[in-house]
């Protein structure tokens, strides 16, 4: 995930990891930036941390780069919202696949693009999942200071509003889910799928 303000962009370093694993050209100035510290191992217990970049052009090149999730983009999102958004790269996903898949090998080789940018859509897919694992607080990480967390963000035992105010509890939200599950149609298809992807960790 990476997060815009004025005056910096602040990227997960997962999200760096998968770009200096993609065929995208990195900025100098990116490069050192990430690699100042030394070289890193992303596991488990740093991929959410944030790296913040504040070189004019660093910023504006993470701006351009549309497979990172964009926080302010799903911020204010619900979760039905996140599943049309993820439908729609699952869509583009297979798209994408109708055109690869059936070419020949030397066809694929001078089409490569189409498998990285297939793959860079699948990362993220998984990151909106994320998202919503986070907002849950099912995740835990911790946003940069004086970045507002989502409506709805699940602290601990509690549900906070965009105050920061508790507006719920988790047996009170618990206890909603439940009353409204018996009502909603049961869904098919890719939606249902995804709805199993973004569920509960």
């Amino acid at each position: 995930m990476k997060i815009i303000t004025e005056d910096g962009a602040y990227v997960q370093k997962h999200d760096l990891a998968q770009l200096q694993r993609s065929d995208m050209p990195i900025p100098a100035t990116v490069f050192n930036k990430m690699f100042e510290r030394g070289i890193f191992i992303v596991g488990e217990h740093n991929r959410f941390d944030f790296i913040k970049f504040v070189n004019p052009d660093d910023i504006e090149y993470f701006k351009n780069i549309d497979w990172m999730v964009d926080y302010y983009d799903v911020k204010d999102l619900s979760d039905e919202d996140i599943i049309e958004v993820a439908t729609a790269i699952n869509e583009e996903r297979q798209r994408l696949a109708a055109i690869y898949n059936p070419m020949s090998d030397e066809e694929r080789s001078k089409n490569s693009h189409l498998y990285e940018r297939s793959e860079l859509l699948n990362f993220k897919f998984y990151n909106l999942r994320d998202f919503v694992w986070f907002r849950r607080g099912e995740i835990d990480f911790v946003l940069p200071e004086g970045i507002e967390y989502p409506v709805g963000y699940n602290q601990g035992a509690s549900v906070l509003d965009k105050d920061g105010n508790v507006i719920a509890t988790d047996v009170e939200v618990s206890e909603v889910k439940e009353e409204r599950k018996e009502d909603k149609p049961k869904e098919k298809g890719v939606k249902q799928f995804i709805k199993k992807i973004l569920g509960r960790k």
